[in-house]
């Protein structure tokens, strides 16, 4: 070393030795001081970490250090490493950032430099004399360049220099800290930036990091104003939203909008809790709405059961082409159990795609199976299933690993009864014998006289679109949580093969599932799998203890990343819902006095209380009030807007609900037909494709034939409740009622009768079946056949059509407190005392 760089040396020494001098001193006049008061009561020191009152772990993280020749952040840096830090969230461990800048004046700095600049010239002419004629050092090069830009930047004031500590403290257990440690440093690694653990100095580093005149030169890192500026931004725990990512809602206590980028957690699983009135489902649509339309994702929305505050069949008629209901049930479409959902397209001929479908779809069965039982299937059942599987498969032609088999017809239930028929009849085969017994008598519904026997019916859903509602309501109780499972699997594993867009499956009333233990172990597994397919669940239910019911509720706490908790009508759950996220008292108080759509949004570590506002549109479509304003079906008329939906989706006009002319109607391919007014005395015009009326009746798919007079009266009905502001309207024609709605919270059903339609034991047993269903209940008939009626029904519960239906909607609307009088049955001479 030359004189000049020896002398350097010394100086640099002198300096550190008077700097470290004096920290000691400032750290010794503040442990002595009054802030030592407000310290840890006893902080044991060792040279990995420091212990905090004999049971809190301490280990602190250094961040941008440089290395040997290197820097200690990229010249790019941005602050999206710190953002993911302050997003952890762990159990037992708190994570606080520190970071701190002292501003170098730029007289300083620019000496600074000049020192450098005359230390890398030297070290290139050392290296010159070291390789005569060879290559330059090319990092002596960039190294100067260096010096020379940030030079310029400081001289013509573009930039400042700063002194800057940035320290990341990890408090809690033992396992916990060190798990949070390796979590930070991967992120910082992966973003380029240097750390460095302390070892010997975690009590100085820890110190550094509280709010106290303490520091330590050991933290220091020379740093540029953009880089500053980067870290300051990202330090900033305040903030509740990201730049990007799905709106989710308003902050109740700033009226800001809340954004999270869903992107940057380790799945997109929910958990939406809220009490029945809570707006639980409206807000669930509100999200999976925005998901579909900002973030172009698939959603598919199982219900098991009607919800008449939503009208989440109109979310579908919203989208249009773009959207489908399914209605499962003997009456809707069907899901043939034995059939695999898979996507040529994207599986292409990988005979290993094809197999692994093959293998998964078996598993789904036996589950199914399970459930439908109601009891678990033992090993040897489960092997018996497994091996019959492949014999009805293989006996249609189908084939796991040859995907060119896959477009013949699949088998069915009853094909596979046959194959259970033939081994229960084959004395020679012991065990498997008995199994085929059971196994044939336990599915004895789904046989061609069984109530199920509507399940040997093709696969016949479209989930070709990107927003599809399934509609479990209809499905017999008896196999209903069987079918949950079914379609749920089914079209999880559909679309864990298509990569190109994310699903969200969507499970509305969750606790259907959570309350059977194989339904909740089915769920848990579709969680842990999904991720990893672009497939992620949704799931809407009541309240935490749904998930303790099966002992699965640590699993889902793992397992869920954003969780939704609406306040209103939580008062009896209130402690379940404290202990199970850990909120804090003044949390708990938000939740105890949230409006209906109020709650807590947790995620990213983040308690955020959100308030959740539609937009209006938002607001019309969920609650099926959107339509499609002041459009003709053809010109020289015009349909009221307000009935236009009812039109469109009914396929009938009626003279009355429209101005201009009809008559060229049947020249553009329907017929007139006279109907009798349901609210009105006479008749009037009504306007039906060509064919769809034939000897008087009307065949509807799916729902049987049913006469002109019963679909005319049904659908005016339905444009009347409208008019006079009912919501959630649903027009079922032959299930268990013709119509439900809503008014003033109270569900409301109307059946209509026509004398004979029904026997008298059929009319007692719908009044029974609605009356334990809906708030207020009606059956609306003529006048002549009102006589008939009221032997099974009552004359309470009867409205004749005419003024008597408009005065009694006109009360239910205007009448917040109407009450139904008690139920009282009927007595007739053919059914004696009811």
């Amino acid at each position: 070393m030359s004189l000049w760089g020896k002398f350097l040396a010394k100086r640099r020494e002198s300096k550190q030795r008077s700097r470290k001098v004096k920290e000691t001193a400032e750290n010794q006049i503040w442990w002595d001081s009054y802030c030592k008061i407000i310290a840890p009561n006893r902080i044991e020191v060792f040279d990995t970490n420091l212990l905090i009152d004999q049971r809190t772990y301490v280990r602190c993280l250094v961040v941008g250090l440089p290395k040997e020749n290197g820097e200690g952040y990229p010249r790019d840096m941005t602050s999206k490493a710190i953002e993911r830090i302050q997003e952890l969230s762990f159990d037992g461990c708190k994570i606080m950032i520190s970071h701190s800048l002292i501003q170098i004046p730029n007289e300083e700095a620019r000496e600074t430099l000049q020192k450098t600049s005359f230390a890398v010239n030297v070290n290139q002419e050392h290296a010159r004399q070291v390789n005569p004629g060879g290559s330059m050092d090319l990092g002596l090069m960039c190294k100067q360049k260096d010096v020379v830009s940030n030079y310029e930047q400081i001289y013509f004031n573009s930039h400042r220099s700063f002194h800057s500590a940035f320290i990341i403290t990890m408090m809690g257990g033992e396992k916990e800290t060190f798990t949070a440690e390796s979590y930070i440093i991967s992120i910082l690694k992966s973003e380029l930036m240097e750390v460095h653990i302390p070892k010997g100095k975690m009590l100085e580093m820890f110190l550094a990091s509280l709010p106290f005149p303490v520091s330590d030169s050991k933290a220091w890192v020379e740093v540029r104003s953009d880089t500053a500026a980067v870290l300051c931004t990202a330090t900033n725990l305040n903030s509740r939203t990201d730049e990007k990512g799905l709106y989710f809602g308003k902050d109740l206590k700033t009226n800001a909008e809340i954004l999270i980028d869903l992107d940057t957690l380790p799945a997109k699983h929910l958990t939406f809790l809220g009490a029945t009135g809570a707006g639980k489902t409206f807000s669930f649509l509100i999200l999976l709405m925005r998901m579909h339309d900002l973030l172009n994702t698939r959603i598919v929305y199982t219900t098991p059961k009607a919800d008449l505050g939503t009208d989440y069949r109109a979310v579908a008629g919203y989208y249009g082409e773009g959207a489908c209901i399914v209605d499962i049930g003997p009456s809707g479409s069907n899901i043939n159990p034995l059939q695999i959902l898979f996507d040529s397209q994207n599986m292409g001929s990988s005979q290993y795609a094809y197999a692994k479908a093959y293998d998964r779809h078996k598993d789904l069965f036996i589950k199914f199976c399970s459930v439908w039982f109601g009891s678990e299937v033992s090993s040897n059942m489960d092997s018996y299933l497994d091996e019959t599987l492949n014999v009805v498969y293989e006996q249609a032609g189908i084939f796991r690993d040859r995907p060119e088999t896959w477009n013949n017809p699949f088998p069915v239930l009853r094909n596979l009864r046959e194959v259970w028929k033939k081994d229960m009849n084959n004395k020679d085969l012991g065990t498997k014998k008995i199994i085929a017994e059971v196994l044939f008598d336990r599915t004895y519904h789904v046989s061609e006289k069984g109530s199920l026997n509507y399940i040997n019916r093709p696969t016949d859903i479209d989930i070709s679109k990107d927003f599809i509602i399934i509609d479990l309501s209809n499905v017999p109780e008896l196999i209903q949580e069987a079918m949950n499972v079914l379609v749920t699997g089914m079209l999880g594993s559909r679309f864990s093969t298509d990569n190109e867009k994310e699903t969200i499956i969507a499970v509305d009333e969750a606790a259907v599932y959570l309350r059977n233990p194989e339904l909740s172990l089915f769920l848990l597994k579709t969680l842990t799998q999904g991720r990893s397919h672009g497939v992620s669940l949704w799931m809407a239910t009541h309240q935490p203890g749904d998930f303790a019911k099966n002992g699965v509720k640590e699993e889902f706490k793992t397992n869920m990343f954003i969780n939704i908790v609406l306040g209103a009508n939580l008062e009896n759950a209130i402690d379940d819902v404290k202990d199970y996220f850990k909120l804090s008292e003044e949390e708990t108080e938000i939740l105890i006095s949230a409006d209906k759509g109020e709650g807590i949004l947790i995620v990213k570590g983040q308690r955020i209380p959100i308030r959740f506002e539609p937009t209006t549109l938002e607001m019309d479509v969920i609650k099926g009030n959107y339509r499609r304003k002041n459009r003709p079906l053809t010109s020289g008329f015009l349909v009221f807007p307000e009935l236009q939906w009812l039109v469109e989706d009914q396929k009938i006009i009626f003279s009355d609900w429209t101005t201009g002319d009809l008559s060229h109607l049947t020249s553009e391919g329907y017929e007139k037909h006279r109907v009798e007014r349901i609210a009105e005395s006479g008749t009037m015009a009504a306007y039906l494709p060509a064919g769809m009326v034939q000897n008087g009746l009307i065949d509807l798919p799916h729902f049987g034939k049913q006469t002109l007079d019963h679909y005319s009266s049904v659908v005016q009905l339905a444009g009347l409740l409208y008019q006079y502001g009912f919501e959630g309207i649903h027009i079922n024609h032959d299930k268990e009622v013709d119509i439900e709605a809503k008014i003033n919270g109270k569900t409301v059903a109307f059946e209509y009768e026509i004398d004979r339609s029904n026997s008298v034991d059929q009319l007692v047993k719908k009044k029974e079946d609605a009356l334990g269903k809906y708030d207020i209940v009606r059956f609306v008939c003529s006048s002549v056949d009102a006589k008939l009626i009221e032997r099974g029904v009552g004359d309470r519960y009867i409205l004749k059509r005419g003024s008597e239906v408009c005065e009694f909607i006109e009360g239910l609307a205007v009448n917040p407190l109407f009450q139904e009088p008690e139920m009282v049955l009927s007595v007739s001479k053919e059914m004696g005392a009811l």
